[in-house]
């Protein structure tokens, strides 16, 4: 009835107050992005492995379709309130509500940055792209180490490129690196990402490691137990 409605619109504004002063606040002009969780048992079903266990969400994964978006869409933005915290580059949630997130936009005029996989490796300088690799691996590091977070879904599909800067997007699914299952899904974070830079920039040999330059072709990238060692390492200076 009436009553009841009007319950809604007082919870609704409630909701909005809230929002707005738990997030930061967008400088005028910035350009934002939509994100909204739809649900879809073949994408979900599989999601209580990310949450059951991971001690920032009390509780097992509900069963009702609307809560499991409502959870996912809190753990994306609280992932990226941490990754922001810790010096990772990330879009910067500005409100949520449901299953509807408000961030920053990263590209411009309404055209996305692009992803890793979509930039034009062979044509590319060797300089540039191994700045990009070093970024990634670093940004892994840094998650991993002040911000306590493992991506758990990590490949050139979510990762983007914009004004020299790589940056980390898609977050639901990462977990706090005390989760049960966070060194396996850390392990297929780094082979993805090891997979991938082999494949655009070549393998330079270790043993040619030394030399100011990297032949063509040959440029070295780390196989996946190195860059899982240099992601979980305490004793690696991170200057």
């Amino acid at each position: 009835g009436e009553e009841e409605e009007g319950k809604k619109r007082r919870k609704a504004k409630k909701s909005t107050k809230v929002a707005r002063r738990d997030f930061e606040l967008a400088e005028e002009g910035t350009e934002m992005a939509v994100k909204v969780f739809s649900f879809d048992m073949r994408n979900f079903r599989d999601r209580g492995q990310y949450v059951n266990t991971d001690f920032r969400f009390k509780g097992n994964l509900p069963s009702d379709p609307r809560k499991i978006i409502k959870i996912w869409a809190e753990k994306e933005v609280r992932n990226l309130k941490i990754l922001r915290a810790s010096g990772v580059p990330s879009p910067t949630p500005y409100f949520l509500r449901q299953n509807i997130i408000i961030m920053s936009f990263l590209g411009s005029g309404g055209k996305p940055a692009p992803k890793l996989k979509q930039l034009k490796w062979d044509s590319m300088k060797w300089t540039q792209a191994e700045d990009i690799y070093k970024q990634t691996i670093e940004n892994m590091r840094t998650m991993y180490q002040q911000g306590g977070l493992v991506h758990a879904d990590l490949s050139e599909y979510n990762l983007l490129y914009w004004k020299n800067t790589v940056y980390v997007i898609d977050v639901s699914q990462s977990v706090d690196k005390e989760h049960e299952n966070s060194m396996e899904f850390l392990k297929r974070d780094c082979k993805n990402i090891s997979r991938f830079f082999r494949k655009v920039m070549g393998v330079w040999k270790e043993e040619e490691e030394g030399e100011e330059a990297a032949p063509e072709g040959k440029r070295y990238v780390m196989g996946m137990r190195e860059i899982f060692e240099f992601v979980t390492e305490k004793g690696i200076r991170d200057d």
